[in-house]
């Protein structure tokens, strides 16, 4: 009985051949209809042929378009000065349909910034709001500087700015001696928790405002009261235990 196996009462040959046979087929390239291009909201906020035009009549955009399709230099000191700007991010840069994109993002040309500016900012948004839709399909070098110096000088805005701004980070006076201000936390490591009197490290049996006050005792005691203690305010911190604590005699 050949080799094979049987369908309905019939018996086939395996046809072990067959999947190591090469056969050559001649591949006819299919011509296919590309869409257009469409860049997310900003269609139905800026005109893509003004900006197609604008591109056209700016010499640094024309310069840009020229060195992305013939290829950039090894070196930026090879490339023309006015596009040294976009050169941290070039490989990003193509060309789709006359325009410029990086990503999925139009590169803006210097005559339509303004417009494009005004167009992010319709319904007084603040300025992450606006930097966050700029970054969905518009770009140019330093974009988020001047969303934020646009945001800035609206004067519908001004009057909604917060009355009172985010003070500057005020840097303490450094200790002219050891162990004049005492810098104290407690920190967890290996599931286990620790009293940091930096640089004294000290592992105490629970977390009680009682015994935290015993061993600084126990540390003062050994290394002398200093000026200040710095803490986060924890609870055996503001304690009253803490608030009375006095070196051993």
């Amino acid at each position: 009985m050949p080799c094979g196996y049987v369908w309905f009462g019939e018996v086939y040959p395996v046809a072990d051949a067959l999947p190591r046979f090469c056969v050559k087929r001649e591949i006819h390239s299919v011509e296919r209809n590309v869409p257009e291009y469409s860049i997310h909201f900003v269609t139905s906020l800026v005109d893509l042929t003004a900006v197609k035009q604008a591109t056209l009549e700016d010499d640094i955009r024309n310069s840009l378009k020229d060195v992305i399709f013939n290829g950039w230099p090894p070196f930026r000191k090879n490339c023309p000065q006015e596009l040294w700007e976009v050169w941290n991010f070039r490989c990003d840069l193509v060309l789709e349909d006359g325009l410029v994109l990086k990503g999925n993002r139009i590169v803006i040309p210097q005559l339509m910034r303004g417009q494009v500016l005004e167009a992010i900012h319709v319904g007084h948004q603040g300025k992450t709001k606006c930097i966050l839709r700029a970054r969905e399909s518009v770009f140019w070098p330093g974009i988020s500087n001047d969303i934020r110096q646009m945001v800035k000088e609206c004067e519908p805005c001004n009057p909604h700015y917060p009355v009172q701004p985010k003070l500057p980070i005020q840097q303490p006076d450094l200790p002219t001696r050891p162990w004049q201000k005492l810098g104290t936390d407690i920190f967890e490591f290996d599931k286990k928790k620790y009293l940091m009197m930096y640089p004294v490290i000290r592992p105490p049996s629970d977390m009680t405002a009682n015994t935290i006050g015993n061993h600084f005792t126990s540390v003062f005691a050994e290394y002398g009261l200093p000026a200040a203690i710095i803490s986060d305010f924890g609870s055996q911190y503001v304690s009253e235990k803490f608030k009375n604590l006095k070196p051993c005699s």
